[in-house]
């Protein structure tokens, strides 16, 4: 018994000079841990810090920006000669996710047709390795920008590439067509998501992935759609329309909607047409609609032949009864997209587009981001549109302050002045809302 005791005594005092000795450890990580952190936060306000003498900058003085290299080749070259290991932890280096975000994974849909180079920043800003992502690329781009694309998510398995292509004209009901051969692709994974999001490329996230986890899981089960009455819908749907090319090329301005004389039967099923933008939030059980149901199948072929069928579609359904996460009637404040309109109609825009108008869009320079990160837009999750010659400056500003950001905060108090709609607030001694604090 004696001997046996001492070896007894003797386990004791190695367990607990173990435990010592790992207790040391972990304290000493986890203080290094602490001081990396506080690092790389200070670091990050001291980086923000820069980004608001840019944004908040004198728009009479040129910035010396330096624009992204955006060259197919470049991209399929760096990805082709790369190993997965390196590109993964690398190129796609995320944090590890919160439970509440495996427990809510969700699906993208990326149409593109070129810039290899903005599509990395896109998918580097949003990837995490529990979503699903659907990448179509259109019929017209180029072969090398589908060579790069195919290299670039090589080593991703949750990152797909759509089966089916088509030719995406504007406002074509092929815009559509290409989000619905991603949303079949991905539904056919089996895999569990619980929304989807469907983007193109000269999108950017405003929240990282936890922020848009909180964002979606507010919605409560429902569609987040704009849906709304508009006098325009008669002019669009009345009459059939066809797409007729008017000039050589490939880009928006080749093909045009021209009106026929032959008038429209009314819309299947008694479908109430409402209109809103193409940007949409969509509970799973929605998606399965799309592809599956005869009514919304029927609608889509309906619309097929109308102007502007993206801006239709999404919005009739979200009011017609019994569609999965539908609301009908006032609908819940739109989060999918910031974005600067201008009206020709009105001869105005929201704020002043310190980049530059294309197709009625603001293009957006890092000044604007006084109003893309200011309080009217703080729910919003994504901003279009970024340009393809985008600024360094620009994508480098957005994904510092999308680090900072938890969701619906907002750095600059912006306004508008009522005699001049394209008036942006200069009052920003009461801006930024302490985020860097929290």
């Amino acid at each position: 018994m004696f001997p046996f005791r001492i070896r007894r005594r003797k386990f004791k005092t190695r367990m607990l000079s173990c435990f010592l000795v790992l207790s040391t450890v972990l304290t000493f990580w986890i203080a290094r841990q602490e001081v990396k952190n506080s690092h790389e936060k200070n670091q990050l306000k001291k980086d923000w810090n820069k980004c608001v003498a840019k944004i908040q900058s004198d728009p009479s003085i040129e910035l010396g920006n330096t624009t992204l290299i955006s060259d197919d080749d470049i991209i399929y070259q760096t990805y082709r000669t790369k190993e997965c290991t390196s590109i993964v932890h690398q190129q796609f280096s995320r944090p590890a996710p919160t439970q509440s975000e495996l427990e809510f994974p969700i699906a993208f849909t990326i149409s593109v047709y070129k810039s290899a180079s903005l599509l990395e920043k896109l998918l580097q800003a949003i990837y995490m390795p529990q979503n699903l992502y659907c990448i179509h690329i259109d019929l017209k781009s180029s072969p090398t920008f589908c060579a790069a694309a195919t290299e670039l998510i090589r080593c991703l398995p949750n990152v797909l590439l759509a089966k089916k292509s088509v030719d995406v004209i504007y406002p074509h009901i092929s815009i559509l067509y290409a989000q619905f051969n991603c949303m079949e692709d991905l539904l056919n994974t089996g895999k569990d998501w619980k929304y989807l999001i469907n983007l193109v490329g000269q999108d950017f996230p405003l929240y990282n992935n936890r922020e848009l986890v909180r964002a979606l899981r507010a919605l409560n089960g429902k569609n987040n759609i704009q849906s709304f009455h508009h006098p325009d819908l008669k002019r669009r749907t009345q009459y059939v329309y066809e797409f007729k090319r008017q000039m050589q090329g490939s880009d928006h301005k080749a093909y045009k909607p021209v009106k026929t004389s032959r008038k429209k039967k009314p819309p299947p099923y008694n479908i109430t047409l409402f209109k809103g933008a193409n940007h949409v939030g969509l509970t799973k059980g929605f998606v399965e609609y799309i592809v599956f149901n005869q009514t919304a199948r029927d609608f889509i072929e309906w619309l097929s032949d109308t102007r502007s069928p993206p801006e239709t579609f999404y919005s009739s359904l979200q009011q017609h009864p019994g569609v999965p996460g539908g609301v009908i009637g006032l609908q819940p404040a739109f989060v999918m997209r910031a974005i600067d309109w201008f009206d020709k109609d009105k001869n105005e825009a929201n704020y002043k587009c310190h980049g530059k108008w294309v197709r009625q869009i603001c293009w957006l320079s890092v000044r604007d981001l006084r109003w893309v990160l200011g309080w009217n837009k703080r729910n919003m999750l994504f901003v279009q549109k970024i340009p393809f010659d985008v600024s360094e400056d620009l994508l480098r500003c957005l994904s510092i302050a999308r680090e900072l950001r938890v969701y619906g905060s907002y750095f600059f108090e912006t306004g508008m002045n009522s005699s001049d709609p394209s008036y942006l607030s200069l009052n920003v001694d009461q801006e930024v809302i302490n985020v860097m604090n929290q």
